[in-house]
């Protein structure tokens, strides 16, 4: 009798055992604390820290801006040598972006989220300016020019992203001016110091035409992709009139940008960059 009570006890007692076993273990017993407030706040800006944008470099090289977070929001910071802290440039709660440095190293060109006008800032810091009078229509800077005189934009009038104009704003006066107003989806494809523009009308996705415009005669010339169902990447080349273009057709049109006198170039399908070719003289 007493056996059989000894080992109904231990078989009980192996019963509990193994259930408690097959329960679900109770893991907040394995949890750590939350770290404090202020303890968390210093790692996340140290996390902060391996993530600032790109940037761009000034004319002379010795100042890199750049976008980062570390405030929050993304803003515009300046890096002006080696084991320097950056500064800040821009703060609150929108984000901003730089569109470029003006090549003379005096101004940055910025954008602003939910914000469609384009700004101007020292590069040394101080006040965003407004370039333009009015920011209803949608614009996207293109680009700076040479002289550091002009921000060429693209201009969205309607809702249609079919239908972008080109223009341009002077960073001297503010004064703003139409380029291309010829309805269509342009865009700068290229340009040069001396006011010429390689413009790229975009038809669809897979089918653009190239034309050049000149700031001497303000006239547009056909350059390439007229009446062709082809995606043209066009840009100038080193040499004086000189053209490097990448193209998903075969190639056999003009883009000589002297009237009457058209250049072809070779047959043949090229997806990469096809150089040494000139306009206004003829290919081989």
């Amino acid at each position: 009798m007493k056996t059989s009570l000894i080992f109904a006890a231990l078989f009980s007692i192996s019963i509990a055992s193994i259930s408690s076993l097959a329960a679900e273990p109770d893991l907040s017993l394995y949890q750590s604390s939350p770290l404090p407030s202020y303890l968390s706040d210093k790692i996340e800006k140290y996390l902060a820290i391996r993530s600032p944008g790109l940037g761009l470099l000034s004319a002379n090289g010795k100042s890199l801006v750049f976008t980062w977070q570390l405030s929050g929001t993304t803003q515009v910071w300046r890096l002006d040598g080696a084991k320097q802290f950056p500064v800040q440039l821009t703060g609150g709660p929108v984000s901003a972006a730089i569109e470029d440095v003006t090549p003379d190293g005096k101004w940055l060109v910025l954008s602003r989220s939910g914000d469609e006008n384009l700004y101007k800032m020292p590069l040394s810091g101080g006040p965003q300016q407004a370039l333009l009078a009015s920011a209803k229509a949608r614009n996207r800077f293109q680009f700076v020019s040479d002289d550091s005189k002009w921000v060429y934009y693209r201009v969205a009038e309607s809702n249609a992203e079919d239908s972008c104009t080109i223009s341009r704003v002077s960073l001297v006066d503010g004064r703003a001016e139409s380029i291309i107003a010829e309805p269509g989806n342009w865009s700068v494809m290229d340009h040069q110091a001396n006011g010429k523009l390689l413009l790229s009308k975009n038809l669809t996705i897979r089918q653009n035409e190239i034309y050049e415009w000149s700031q001497a005669t303000r006239k547009m010339t056909a350059v390439m992709g007229q009446g062709e169902k082809a995606t043209y990447d066009v840009a100038y080349g080193a040499k004086t009139e000189e053209l490097l273009v990448r193209t998903d057709h075969q190639i056999g049109n003009q883009i000589g940008n002297q009237i009457g006198q058209p250049t072809t170039q070779p047959a043949g399908e090229h997806e990469g960059f096809v150089t040494g070719q000139q306009l206004g003289d003829e290919g081989g």
